[in-house]
């Protein structure tokens, strides 16, 4: 039985973008959502074949508006013989009082953390997990909120 058409999808994109290369040190950020949890299960059968010459490490950045992992996507982790991480941080803590935190605040935070736990572990490179859904509505929330026509282009240097 081949791979979930999934599977091939991704591995186009990983081939025509070069996003997995030979000694590749990959940060996977998840959130327990389907996005990212499709990525995982992907790198995690990629790493099997014979030809995979890259490693993987999953983190979870854990703040107060977070939900935890769900079990049931922990238990898969775990059966799929994934790392897992967690950073545990305080959004509310890191904001000054007089300025309202909202969604961009924590992404922002959250993103700083990701990044310097990439650095700090030597991976060169982070994978996120978005759908076309994700893109377009970067899009629309960039021209409605900035005044910018840009999205999320699939490899940022």
């Amino acid at each position: 039985m081949g791979q979930p058409r999934l599977f091939s999808i991704i591995d186009k994109a990983c081939y025509d973008y070069r996003m997995i290369e030979k000694g590749d040190r990959i940060l996977v950020g998840a959130s327990g959502g389907k996005d990212s949890t499709a990525l995982i299960e992907y790198l995690a059968n990629r790493k099997k074949r014979n030809d995979a010459d890259f490693g993987f490490q999953r983190v979870f950045i854990k703040t107060e508006f977070a939900s935890p992992l769900p079990q049931n996507i922990l238990d898969n982790f775990k059966n799929w013989g994934i790392n897992l991480h967690t950073i545990e941080i305080n959004i509310e803590e890191r904001s000054k009082k007089e300025k309202k935190t909202g969604c961009y605040w924590c992404s922002t935070q959250r993103r700083t953390e990701l990044l310097k736990f990439a650095v700090e572990g030597g991976f060169n490179k982070i994978a996120l997990g978005h759908h076309q859904d994700d893109i377009l509505e970067t899009v629309l929330m960039n021209a409605l909120g900035k005044g910018l026509l840009g999205g999320m282009p699939p490899v940022l240097e």
